[in-house]
């Protein structure tokens, strides 16, 4: 123990490159756990980035499925996951919990960011990038999504199929999220003072699966109004009228 303390330190987060110093609040949105980072001139307590048991069991699962893709086994163990990241139980964040909002600089109010993970992620596993955009003066939203991992599929087309319930769950929540930053007395109440939102910068972006919410968003949702941002997407199981629809947003994907 003595010389893995010395010989294996602690992976640290990369510091934001924005001016401001990142806050964080936790709230839960039909039921569900959203993280929020936001802007903030204030120091105060980290907290931690673990946020739940299921962490290495998705990990596990998301293996499991992809050797299922490509009709091999997964010869590592279950418990062997868990304990590949135990250390991120005592991995912070790199945030100010609770700390007061900055106030915005721009006349027109704060933009906005929700974030939707891929499968087997969670809310935290992006947190570098989520930081990154809280420091330059946007308040974040990143979702939690909870899907079984490995459904009963036996073709390409099946796993489809299964994964279109999970992607309008996944809309609802954002949508839901929507009302949430919409409304003017949640976001006070969330902040401890009245917040003013530039309506017109609210943006939604995510990540494999999770860039398949932004599109399915966009489609039914005229309240992101400032474009959507696709990190690797993954659109199979989306709704097929995302062909034939015309959405009036600045769209950007990047794949890797």
């Amino acid at each position: 123990s003595y010389f893995s303390v010395f010989y294996f330190p602690l992976y640290e987060m990369p510091k934001p490159s924005g001016k401001y110093r990142v806050g964080h609040h936790e709230i839960k949105i039909n039921g569900l756990e959203v993280a929020v980072f936001y802007p903030t001139n204030e120091k105060t307590k980290d907290s931690k980035n673990f946020p739940h048991e299921e962490y290495w069991e998705r990990f596990s699962d998301v293996q499991n499925l992809y050797a299922k893709f490509y009709s091999k086994k997964n010869y590592i163990p279950k418990f062997a996951y868990r304990y590949s990241v135990s250390y991120l139980k005592h991995l912070n964040l790199g945030v100010n919990y609770g700390a007061k909002i900055i106030k915005a600089e721009d006349q027109n109010g704060f933009p906005v960011m929700i974030f939707s993970h891929g499968l087997s992620a969670n809310r935290y596993i992006y947190s570098f990038l989520l930081k990154e955009w809280a420091s330059h003066g946007y308040i974040v939203f990143s979702l939690e999504h909870y899907e079984k991992i490995i459904p009963n599929f036996s073709t390409y087309e099946e796993y489809i199929t299964c994964r279109f319930p999970d992607v309008l769950a996944r809309r609802k929540l954002a949508q839901a999220t929507l009302d949430f930053i919409y409304d003017k007395d949640k976001m006070a109440g969330l902040f401890g003072e009245e917040v003013k939102i530039n309506f017109k910068k609210v943006i939604m972006s995510g990540h494999s699966l999770g860039a398949a919410t932004p599109v399915e968003v966009s489609l039914f949702d005229k309240r992101l109004t400032g474009g959507i941002l696709l990190l690797d997407p993954w659109i199979d199981a989306n709704d097929q009228r995302m062909y034939t629809t015309a959405v009036d947003l600045p769209i950007m994907a990047i794949r890797t």
